[in-house]
Protein backbone atom coordinates (compact mmCIF):
# COMPACT_ATOMS: atom_id res chain seq x y z
CA UNK A 1 0.00 0.00 0.00
CA UNK A 2 2.72 2.69 0.78
CA UNK A 3 4.42 2.17 -2.32
CA UNK A 4 1.53 3.31 -4.56
CA UNK A 5 0.97 5.76 -2.35
CA UNK A 6 4.76 7.02 -2.70
CA UNK A 7 4.64 6.18 -6.15
CA UNK A 8 1.63 9.16 -6.62
CA UNK A 9 3.10 11.43 -3.98
CA UNK A 10 6.43 11.63 -2.16
CA UNK A 11 5.28 12.89 1.49
CA UNK A 12 3.77 9.70 3.11
CA UNK A 13 3.03 11.71 6.47
CA UNK A 14 1.10 13.88 4.16
CA UNK A 15 -0.42 10.93 2.94
CA UNK A 16 -1.67 8.81 6.03
CA UNK A 17 -2.67 12.55 7.41
CA UNK A 18 -4.94 12.58 4.28
CA UNK A 19 -6.16 9.36 4.68
CA UNK A 20 -6.97 9.90 8.14
CA UNK A 21 -8.65 13.08 7.78
CA UNK A 22 -10.45 13.19 4.64
CA UNK A 23 -13.23 15.80 4.98
CA UNK A 24 -10.32 17.97 5.87
CA UNK A 25 -8.35 17.89 2.74
CA UNK A 26 -11.39 17.66 0.76
CA UNK A 27 -12.29 21.54 1.79
CA UNK A 28 -9.12 22.69 1.42
CA UNK A 29 -9.61 21.15 -2.02
CA UNK A 30 -13.20 23.18 -3.00
CA UNK A 31 -11.84 26.56 -1.25
CA UNK A 32 -8.73 26.37 -3.72
CA UNK A 33 -11.16 25.66 -6.63
CA UNK A 34 -14.02 27.39 -6.41
CA UNK A 35 -13.77 30.99 -7.75
CA UNK A 36 -15.21 32.96 -10.84
CA UNK A 37 -12.64 34.37 -11.86
CA UNK A 38 -12.15 38.09 -10.65
CA UNK A 39 -15.83 38.48 -10.21
CA UNK A 40 -15.26 37.52 -6.62
CA UNK A 41 -12.23 37.96 -5.71
CA UNK A 42 -12.13 39.03 -1.94
CA UNK A 43 -14.88 36.20 -1.17
CA UNK A 44 -12.81 33.89 -2.58
CA UNK A 45 -9.35 35.29 -0.68
CA UNK A 46 -11.67 35.81 2.63
CA UNK A 47 -12.95 32.08 2.17
CA UNK A 48 -8.72 30.92 1.65
CA UNK A 49 -8.09 33.43 4.98
CA UNK A 50 -11.00 31.45 7.08
CA UNK A 51 -9.96 27.99 6.13
CA UNK A 52 -6.13 29.04 7.29
CA UNK A 53 -7.66 30.55 10.45
CA UNK A 54 -9.78 27.35 11.85
CA UNK A 55 -6.73 24.78 11.38
CA UNK A 56 -3.87 26.88 12.47
CA UNK A 57 -2.17 26.18 9.23
CA UNK A 58 0.11 27.96 6.33
CA UNK A 59 -0.51 28.99 2.82
CA UNK A 60 1.78 26.59 1.98
CA UNK A 61 0.45 23.80 4.09
CA UNK A 62 -3.26 24.69 2.68
CA UNK A 63 -1.46 24.11 -0.68
CA UNK A 64 -0.43 20.92 -0.35
CA UNK A 65 -3.78 19.98 1.06
CA UNK A 66 -4.81 20.94 -2.21
CA UNK A 67 -2.57 18.71 -4.21
CA UNK A 68 -2.65 15.57 -1.61
CA UNK A 69 -6.43 15.33 -2.31
CA UNK A 70 -6.43 15.74 -6.12
CA UNK A 71 -3.95 13.28 -5.91
CA UNK A 72 -4.69 10.72 -3.60
CA UNK A 73 -8.96 11.26 -3.76
CA UNK A 74 -9.44 12.55 -7.40
CA UNK A 75 -6.74 10.30 -9.27
CA UNK A 76 -4.98 13.56 -10.78
CA UNK A 77 -1.81 13.63 -12.25
CA UNK A 78 0.89 16.05 -9.65
CA UNK A 79 1.75 17.96 -13.20
CA UNK A 80 -1.54 18.62 -14.06
CA UNK A 81 -2.60 19.73 -10.40
CA UNK A 82 0.59 21.90 -10.37
CA UNK A 83 -0.81 23.50 -13.40
CA UNK A 84 -4.37 24.01 -12.27
CA UNK A 85 -3.25 25.72 -8.90
CA UNK A 86 -1.09 27.84 -11.07
CA UNK A 87 -3.85 28.90 -13.42
CA UNK A 88 -6.03 29.95 -10.00
CA UNK A 89 -3.32 31.74 -8.54
CA UNK A 90 -2.34 33.69 -11.63
CA UNK A 91 -6.07 35.35 -11.08
CA UNK A 92 -5.44 36.88 -7.61
CA UNK A 93 -1.99 38.20 -8.46
CA UNK A 94 -3.04 40.24 -11.52
CA UNK A 95 -5.54 41.63 -9.37
CA UNK A 96 -3.56 42.35 -6.23
CA UNK A 97 -0.91 44.11 -9.07
CA UNK A 98 -3.39 45.95 -9.78
CA UNK A 99 -4.66 47.22 -6.41
CA UNK A 100 -1.00 47.90 -5.51
CA UNK A 101 -0.54 50.29 -8.56
CA UNK A 102 -3.99 52.37 -7.71
CA UNK A 103 -2.75 52.51 -4.23
CA UNK A 104 0.67 53.95 -5.14
CA UNK A 105 -0.54 56.51 -7.18
CA UNK A 106 -2.54 57.69 -4.53
CA UNK A 107 0.19 57.62 -2.23
CA UNK A 108 2.09 59.52 -4.62
CA UNK A 109 -0.76 62.12 -5.30
CA UNK A 110 -0.30 62.42 -1.27
CA UNK A 111 3.24 63.48 -1.57
CA UNK A 112 2.91 66.21 -4.01
CA UNK A 113 -0.50 67.79 -2.18
CA UNK A 114 -0.94 70.25 0.51
CA UNK A 115 -2.66 69.60 3.77
CA UNK A 116 -5.92 70.25 3.29
CA UNK A 117 -5.53 67.96 -0.15
CA UNK A 118 -3.56 65.03 1.52
CA UNK A 119 -6.65 65.22 4.16
CA UNK A 120 -9.34 64.46 1.56
CA UNK A 121 -6.82 61.89 -0.38
CA UNK A 122 -5.95 60.34 2.88
CA UNK A 123 -10.08 60.35 4.54
CA UNK A 124 -11.55 59.51 0.67
CA UNK A 125 -9.01 56.75 0.06
CA UNK A 126 -8.96 54.91 3.37
CA UNK A 127 -5.41 55.47 4.15
CA UNK A 128 -3.51 54.72 6.82
CA UNK A 129 0.42 53.84 8.07
CA UNK A 130 -0.49 49.95 7.42
CA UNK A 131 -1.09 50.72 3.37
CA UNK A 132 2.47 52.75 3.48
CA UNK A 133 4.57 50.07 5.31
CA UNK A 134 3.02 47.26 2.91
CA UNK A 135 3.72 49.22 -0.20
CA UNK A 136 7.50 50.28 0.79
CA UNK A 137 7.58 46.38 2.00
CA UNK A 138 6.82 45.37 -1.96
CA UNK A 139 9.46 47.90 -2.88
CA UNK A 140 7.15 50.53 -4.34
CA UNK A 141 9.89 53.42 -3.34
CA UNK A 142 12.91 54.03 -1.47
CA UNK A 143 13.57 55.07 2.19
CA UNK A 144 13.48 58.59 1.77
CA UNK A 145 9.96 58.21 0.34
CA UNK A 146 9.08 56.65 2.91
CA UNK A 147 9.94 58.81 5.50
CA UNK A 148 8.81 61.28 3.98
CA UNK A 149 5.15 60.35 2.66
CA UNK A 150 4.71 58.46 6.50
CA UNK A 151 4.82 61.78 7.95
CA UNK A 152 2.89 63.47 6.09
CA UNK A 153 0.12 61.17 6.43
CA UNK A 154 0.77 60.70 10.29
CA UNK A 155 0.45 64.53 10.33
CA UNK A 156 -3.10 64.06 8.27
CA UNK A 157 -4.75 61.78 10.57
CA UNK A 158 -4.06 63.90 13.52
CA UNK A 159 -5.74 66.36 12.47
CA UNK A 160 -9.30 64.39 10.93
CA UNK A 161 -8.72 62.24 14.65
CA UNK A 162 -9.83 66.00 16.02
CA UNK A 163 -12.94 65.57 13.51
CA UNK A 164 -13.90 62.43 15.42
CA UNK A 165 -12.35 61.12 11.84
CA UNK A 166 -10.38 58.23 12.95
CA UNK A 167 -8.89 56.53 9.91
CA UNK A 168 -7.43 53.11 11.12
CA UNK A 169 -9.62 50.63 12.63
CA UNK A 170 -7.60 50.49 15.93
CA UNK A 171 -7.99 53.79 16.86
CA UNK A 172 -11.75 54.24 15.35
CA UNK A 173 -12.15 51.45 17.81
CA UNK A 174 -9.99 52.43 20.51
CA UNK A 175 -11.99 56.04 20.79
CA UNK A 176 -15.09 54.80 20.01
CA UNK A 177 -14.77 52.37 22.93
CA UNK A 178 -14.45 55.20 25.53
CA UNK A 179 -16.80 57.82 24.01
CA UNK A 180 -20.38 58.11 25.40
CA UNK A 181 -21.75 61.46 23.68
CA UNK A 182 -24.31 60.37 21.56
CA UNK A 183 -23.77 63.10 19.00
CA UNK A 184 -19.58 62.47 18.76
CA UNK A 185 -20.32 58.64 18.26
CA UNK A 186 -22.21 59.33 15.34
CA UNK A 187 -19.73 61.78 14.09
CA UNK A 188 -17.51 59.24 14.04
CA UNK A 189 -19.97 56.29 12.82
CA UNK A 190 -20.89 58.30 9.95
CA UNK A 191 -17.22 59.36 8.80
CA UNK A 192 -15.89 55.82 8.95
CA UNK A 193 -16.13 52.93 6.46
CA UNK A 194 -16.30 50.18 8.93
CA UNK A 195 -16.39 46.16 8.76
CA UNK A 196 -18.32 44.27 11.74
CA UNK A 197 -15.48 42.00 12.01
CA UNK A 198 -12.74 44.67 12.97
CA UNK A 199 -14.22 44.54 16.55
CA UNK A 200 -13.23 41.34 16.64
CA UNK A 201 -9.61 41.89 15.13
CA UNK A 202 -9.45 45.29 17.18
CA UNK A 203 -10.20 43.40 20.66
CA UNK A 204 -7.67 39.89 19.68
CA UNK A 205 -5.10 42.44 18.68
CA UNK A 206 -5.45 45.44 21.29
CA UNK A 207 -7.40 43.50 23.89
CA UNK A 208 -5.75 40.59 24.41
CA UNK A 209 -5.34 40.98 27.71
CA UNK A 210 -8.42 40.85 28.96
CA UNK A 211 -10.35 37.32 30.23
CA UNK A 212 -12.96 35.97 27.61
CA UNK A 213 -15.84 36.60 29.14
CA UNK A 214 -14.69 40.23 29.43
CA UNK A 215 -13.86 40.35 25.41
CA UNK A 216 -17.46 39.65 25.19
CA UNK A 217 -18.83 42.56 26.70
CA UNK A 218 -16.61 44.71 25.38
CA UNK A 219 -17.50 43.57 22.05
CA UNK A 220 -21.08 43.37 22.88
CA UNK A 221 -20.90 47.39 23.77
CA UNK A 222 -18.94 48.42 20.88
CA UNK A 223 -21.06 46.42 18.66
CA UNK A 224 -24.41 48.09 20.42
CA UNK A 225 -23.04 51.85 20.44
CA UNK A 226 -22.05 51.56 16.27
CA UNK A 227 -25.59 50.06 15.93
CA UNK A 228 -27.15 52.28 18.12
CA UNK A 229 -25.55 55.76 15.83
CA UNK A 230 -26.57 54.08 12.72
CA UNK A 231 -29.97 54.04 13.85
CA UNK A 232 -29.74 57.74 15.27
CA UNK A 233 -28.18 58.57 12.05
CA UNK A 234 -31.02 57.59 9.49
CA UNK A 235 -34.01 58.66 11.79
CA UNK A 236 -32.51 61.93 11.87
CA UNK A 237 -31.57 61.54 8.19
CA UNK A 238 -35.23 60.36 7.02
CA UNK A 239 -36.63 63.48 9.40
CA UNK A 240 -34.68 65.75 7.38
CA UNK A 241 -35.53 64.17 4.40
CA UNK A 242 -39.55 63.97 5.03
CA UNK A 243 -39.17 67.99 6.23
CA UNK A 244 -37.89 68.50 2.69
CA UNK A 245 -40.31 66.94 0.82
CA UNK A 246 -43.52 68.85 2.86
CA UNK A 247 -41.68 72.22 1.82
CA UNK A 248 -41.94 71.09 -1.53
CA UNK A 249 -45.81 69.40 -1.34
CA UNK A 250 -46.95 72.70 0.34
CA UNK A 251 -45.70 74.02 -3.14
CA UNK A 252 -48.09 72.13 -5.43
CA UNK A 253 -51.73 71.93 -5.12
CA UNK A 254 -52.93 68.56 -5.15
CA UNK A 255 -55.90 69.24 -4.79
CA UNK A 256 -56.06 70.68 -8.62
CA UNK A 257 -55.95 67.23 -9.92
CA UNK A 258 -59.95 66.92 -8.99
CA UNK A 259 -60.50 69.39 -11.48
CA UNK A 260 -62.33 68.06 -14.35
CA UNK A 261 -59.43 69.26 -17.02
CA UNK A 262 -57.16 67.16 -15.26
CA UNK A 263 -57.57 63.78 -16.93
CA UNK A 264 -54.25 61.84 -16.39
CA UNK A 265 -51.38 61.91 -13.88
CA UNK A 266 -49.29 62.85 -17.19
CA UNK A 267 -51.61 66.36 -17.79
CA UNK A 268 -50.83 66.97 -13.23
CA UNK A 269 -47.20 66.46 -13.83
CA UNK A 270 -47.21 68.77 -17.05
CA UNK A 271 -49.28 71.64 -15.10
CA UNK A 272 -47.22 71.36 -12.06
CA UNK A 273 -43.46 71.33 -13.52
CA UNK A 274 -42.49 68.02 -11.84
CA UNK A 275 -41.83 64.29 -12.95
CA UNK A 276 -43.77 61.09 -12.29
CA UNK A 277 -41.30 59.82 -10.01
CA UNK A 278 -41.92 63.01 -8.08
CA UNK A 279 -45.62 62.59 -8.14
CA UNK A 280 -45.43 59.59 -6.85
CA UNK A 281 -43.14 60.54 -3.91
CA UNK A 282 -45.70 63.77 -3.26
CA UNK A 283 -48.87 61.57 -3.26
CA UNK A 284 -47.37 59.32 -0.23
CA UNK A 285 -46.71 62.21 1.42
CA UNK A 286 -50.11 63.52 0.73
CA UNK A 287 -51.35 60.61 1.86
CA UNK A 288 -50.25 60.77 5.45
CA UNK A 289 -50.89 64.28 5.91
CA UNK A 290 -54.13 64.66 3.85
CA UNK A 291 -55.80 61.14 3.86
CA UNK A 292 -59.19 62.14 2.44
CA UNK A 293 -57.57 63.71 -0.50
CA UNK A 294 -55.02 61.15 -1.20
CA UNK A 295 -57.99 58.99 -1.41
CA UNK A 296 -60.12 60.81 -4.05
CA UNK A 297 -56.87 61.04 -6.12
CA UNK A 298 -56.50 57.58 -5.90
CA UNK A 299 -60.42 57.45 -6.82
CA UNK A 300 -60.01 59.67 -9.82
CA UNK A 301 -57.08 57.60 -11.21
CA UNK A 302 -58.80 54.38 -11.01
CA UNK A 303 -61.92 56.33 -12.54
CA UNK A 304 -59.57 57.64 -15.69
CA UNK A 305 -57.67 54.62 -15.82
CA UNK A 306 -58.91 53.37 -19.79
CA UNK A 307 -56.80 50.59 -21.28
CA UNK A 308 -56.85 49.07 -23.99
CA UNK A 309 -56.30 44.91 -23.98
CA UNK A 310 -52.86 44.96 -25.19
CA UNK A 311 -52.25 47.70 -22.43
CA UNK A 312 -54.23 45.23 -19.91
CA UNK A 313 -51.96 42.39 -20.68
CA UNK A 314 -48.95 44.74 -20.38
CA UNK A 315 -50.24 45.44 -16.80
CA UNK A 316 -51.20 42.38 -15.64
CA UNK A 317 -47.39 41.04 -16.61
CA UNK A 318 -45.91 43.47 -14.68
CA UNK A 319 -47.70 43.10 -11.97
CA UNK A 320 -47.15 39.50 -12.10
CA UNK A 321 -42.75 39.69 -12.11
CA UNK A 322 -43.46 42.13 -9.53
CA UNK A 323 -45.02 39.73 -7.39
CA UNK A 324 -42.89 36.99 -8.37
CA UNK A 325 -39.67 39.59 -7.34
CA UNK A 326 -41.44 39.99 -4.18
CA UNK A 327 -42.01 36.61 -2.83
CA UNK A 328 -40.09 34.54 -5.34
CA UNK A 329 -40.45 32.42 -8.49
CA UNK A 330 -40.56 28.44 -8.91
CA UNK A 331 -38.06 26.59 -9.81
CA UNK A 332 -37.76 23.52 -11.78
CA UNK A 333 -39.04 21.38 -9.43
CA UNK A 334 -42.11 23.84 -8.55
CA UNK A 335 -39.67 25.17 -5.30
CA UNK A 336 -39.98 28.96 -4.37
CA UNK A 337 -36.04 30.46 -5.22
CA UNK A 338 -35.14 34.01 -5.09
CA UNK A 339 -36.25 35.86 -8.02
CA UNK A 340 -32.97 37.03 -9.89
CA UNK A 341 -31.87 39.37 -12.53
CA UNK A 342 -31.21 37.13 -15.24
CA UNK A 343 -35.01 36.09 -14.33
CA UNK A 344 -36.20 40.22 -15.02
CA UNK A 345 -34.32 40.26 -18.34
CA UNK A 346 -36.12 37.32 -19.51
CA UNK A 347 -39.71 38.34 -19.08
CA UNK A 348 -38.72 42.18 -19.54
CA UNK A 349 -37.07 44.65 -21.46
CA UNK A 350 -38.29 47.61 -19.22
CA UNK A 351 -36.40 50.23 -17.34
CA UNK A 352 -36.98 50.45 -14.15
CA UNK A 353 -38.66 53.26 -13.85
CA UNK A 354 -40.92 52.88 -16.58
CA UNK A 355 -41.39 49.54 -14.71
CA UNK A 356 -42.58 50.53 -11.41
CA UNK A 357 -44.67 53.06 -13.35
CA UNK A 358 -46.73 50.57 -14.94
CA UNK A 359 -47.17 48.53 -11.89
CA UNK A 360 -48.19 51.98 -9.62
CA UNK A 361 -51.17 52.16 -12.51
CA UNK A 362 -52.42 48.79 -11.88
CA UNK A 363 -55.49 48.26 -9.17
CA UNK A 364 -52.83 45.52 -7.14
CA UNK A 365 -50.97 48.28 -6.73
CA UNK A 366 -48.95 47.33 -3.43
CA UNK A 367 -46.63 49.64 -1.31
CA UNK A 368 -44.88 46.85 0.12
CA UNK A 369 -44.37 45.96 -3.49
CA UNK A 370 -43.05 48.94 -4.91
CA UNK A 371 -40.67 49.03 -2.12
CA UNK A 372 -39.64 44.82 -2.83
CA UNK A 373 -39.07 46.20 -6.55
CA UNK A 374 -36.44 49.43 -5.42
CA UNK A 375 -34.44 47.17 -3.26
CA UNK A 376 -34.81 44.97 -6.08
CA UNK A 377 -33.76 47.54 -8.65
CA UNK A 378 -30.83 49.07 -6.40
CA UNK A 379 -29.13 45.79 -5.38
CA UNK A 380 -28.77 44.75 -9.05
CA UNK A 381 -26.41 46.06 -11.56
CA UNK A 382 -29.51 46.83 -14.20
CA UNK A 383 -27.71 49.27 -16.88
CA UNK A 384 -24.54 48.49 -18.68
CA UNK A 385 -21.59 50.49 -17.48
CA UNK A 386 -17.40 49.73 -18.07
CA UNK A 387 -17.76 48.28 -14.44
CA UNK A 388 -20.18 45.19 -14.51
CA UNK A 389 -19.83 44.35 -18.47
CA UNK A 390 -18.29 41.21 -19.12
CA UNK A 391 -15.43 41.21 -20.60
CA UNK A 392 -16.04 38.58 -23.46
CA UNK A 393 -12.31 38.11 -25.09
CA UNK A 394 -11.02 37.69 -21.01
CA UNK A 395 -13.30 35.11 -19.89
CA UNK A 396 -13.26 32.67 -23.09
CA UNK A 397 -9.65 32.69 -22.53
CA UNK A 398 -9.50 32.38 -18.80
CA UNK A 399 -10.51 29.36 -16.05
CA UNK A 400 -13.42 29.26 -14.31
CA UNK A 401 -14.13 26.61 -11.68
CA UNK A 402 -17.41 26.47 -9.88
CA UNK A 403 -19.19 23.98 -7.48
CA UNK A 404 -21.36 21.64 -9.63
CA UNK A 405 -23.02 19.22 -7.57
CA UNK A 406 -21.37 19.71 -4.75
CA UNK A 407 -17.94 19.41 -6.66
CA UNK A 408 -15.72 21.76 -8.54
CA UNK A 409 -15.68 21.62 -11.92
CA UNK A 410 -13.46 23.74 -14.96
CA UNK A 411 -16.16 25.30 -17.05
CA UNK A 412 -15.32 24.55 -20.92
CA UNK A 413 -14.66 27.48 -23.64
CA UNK A 414 -17.67 25.67 -25.28
CA UNK A 415 -20.11 25.65 -22.75
CA UNK A 416 -19.42 29.62 -22.26
CA UNK A 417 -19.87 30.16 -25.40
CA UNK A 418 -23.33 28.80 -25.31
CA UNK A 419 -24.14 30.73 -22.82
CA UNK A 420 -23.04 34.07 -23.97
CA UNK A 421 -25.04 33.30 -27.64
CA UNK A 422 -28.12 32.52 -25.86
CA UNK A 423 -27.82 35.86 -23.97
CA UNK A 424 -27.44 37.73 -27.31
CA UNK A 425 -30.01 35.98 -28.38
CA UNK A 426 -32.71 36.98 -25.81
CA UNK A 427 -31.38 40.33 -26.15
CA UNK A 428 -29.98 40.58 -22.93
CA UNK A 429 -27.43 42.49 -21.38
CA UNK A 430 -23.95 40.69 -20.59
CA UNK A 431 -23.35 42.28 -17.35
CA UNK A 432 -21.10 40.02 -15.13
CA UNK A 433 -24.03 39.27 -12.70
CA UNK A 434 -26.64 38.10 -15.51
CA UNK A 435 -23.69 35.95 -17.31
CA UNK A 436 -22.59 34.41 -13.93
CA UNK A 437 -26.59 33.41 -13.21
CA UNK A 438 -27.34 31.97 -16.91
CA UNK A 439 -23.90 30.25 -16.81
CA UNK A 440 -24.92 28.80 -13.34
CA UNK A 441 -28.31 27.54 -14.97
CA UNK A 442 -26.90 26.19 -18.08
CA UNK A 443 -24.36 24.06 -15.78
CA UNK A 444 -26.78 22.31 -13.67
CA UNK A 445 -29.08 21.80 -16.73
CA UNK A 446 -31.97 24.70 -15.81
CA UNK A 447 -31.22 27.76 -17.82
CA UNK A 448 -33.83 26.96 -20.53
CA UNK A 449 -36.53 25.18 -18.34
CA UNK A 450 -37.25 27.87 -15.91
CA UNK A 451 -37.29 30.09 -18.82
CA UNK A 452 -40.29 28.27 -20.26
CA UNK A 453 -41.54 27.86 -16.80
CA UNK A 454 -41.46 31.26 -15.43
CA UNK A 455 -43.11 32.80 -18.77
CA UNK A 456 -45.60 30.19 -19.65
CA UNK A 457 -46.11 28.31 -16.56
CA UNK A 458 -47.97 30.63 -14.16
CA UNK A 459 -51.58 30.19 -13.83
Amino acid sequence: MYKDILDRIDNLNLAVLAYNNEALFKEAYYTYFTIDNRCELNNYLKRINNYLTKYNISYDTFLEYVKTYAILFLDINSEIIKNRIIAVSSLSKKQSERKNNALFAIISMINNSHDDEIEQLVLANHIYLDKIDYLFMKGYFDKNFYDLVTSKVSKAIERLNKKYKYLHFSAFLSNLEKENDDEILEEMVKNNKFHAHYVRSFISSYRNNLKDEEKEQLEDSIKNKIDESKKRIKQKKDKKRLLELKEKVTTIDFSVFLDDKIKSIDDFCALMNISKDCYYEYLNIIKCLDNSLYLAIKEKNNKNRIRTNDEVLEVDKVVDIANQIKNGCLDVNGNTRNFELLDYFLQAKLGPGKFIDIYRKSEESDEDVVMALRAFFDNNDFFESNNNLLSINTELSSTTILLVEGSPYEVTREEKEEVINYLKEQEIPINIKIYKQALKRYLNGTLIQENIQNTFGRG
